[in-house]
């Protein structure tokens, strides 16, 4: 028999040191589910997994509930008093609490109301409008890592844990889908040329021909 047992937890990425705190609230959760069933319901420690596999990660059990409402309340109490959405050195994107609602924090009864409330609707097209204002937000603003150069310590980390890891054949798949259609500029394409016969210029001086 299983006892419900809501629970918080941390999870480090080693090779860079960065961690994400969590909360598990789903019903007949129990913390011996942490990095054996579950994984956390953040997209960026998934993609990391993708990237690295489960090895690169150090998790702990941080505190355990008798309640979900006093396990969300906990985690929200502690990603607000660690200011993590302005911190580098956590991967969490929000501070959780009451009003952050996730599918396994629903009752039933307010799903079946949720689901009926969408049925029939019909999506909007996003108007010309609207896609010129996303897209005016967007220019000029870099990728937050643009422009860091990575240590070697760092890049010799990041090299040991991809060492015998795979990505699977879906996310290849996905890796691949996002590529296709893309246009490169001709600033783009003359970096990758040259880089490709400097690749080739070293592979034959090396090799003697």
């Amino acid at each position: 028999m299983n006892i419900y047992t809501p629970f918080t937890y941390r999870i480090t990425f080693r090779p860079t040191g960065q961690s994400y705190y969590g909360v598990r609230t789903k019903k007949n959760c129990s913390p011996s589910e942490l990095w054996t069933e579950y994984f956390t319901s953040s997209k960026r420690i998934r993609q990391l997994i993708a990237e690295f596999g489960t090895t690169a990660f150090d998790c702990e059990i941080r505190r355990t509930f008798t309640t979900k409402e006093q396990a969300i309340a906990w985690e929200h109490r502690v990603l607000t008093r660690l200011d993590v959405v302005n911190k580098s050195q956590w991967l969490n994107e929000n501070v959780g609490g009451k009003r952050f609602v996730t599918r396994d924090t629903l009752t039933e009864e307010h799903k079946r109301n949720a689901a009926n409330a969408q049925r029939g609707k019909k999506k909007k097209p996003c108007s010309e409008e609207r896609k010129r204002k996303i897209s005016e937000a967007k220019k000029g603003k870099a990728p937050p890592n643009k422009g860091k150069k990575m240590s070697d310590e760092f890049r010799k980390r990041m090299s040991e844990v991809r060492k015998g890891t795979k990505s699977s054949i879906e996310t290849r798949a996905k890796i691949s889908a996002s590529g296709m259609g893309r246009v490169q500029s001709p600033e783009t394409r003359a970096k990758m040329v040259l880089k490709r016969k400097e690749y080739w210029d070293k592979k034959r001086a090396l090799s003697g021909s």
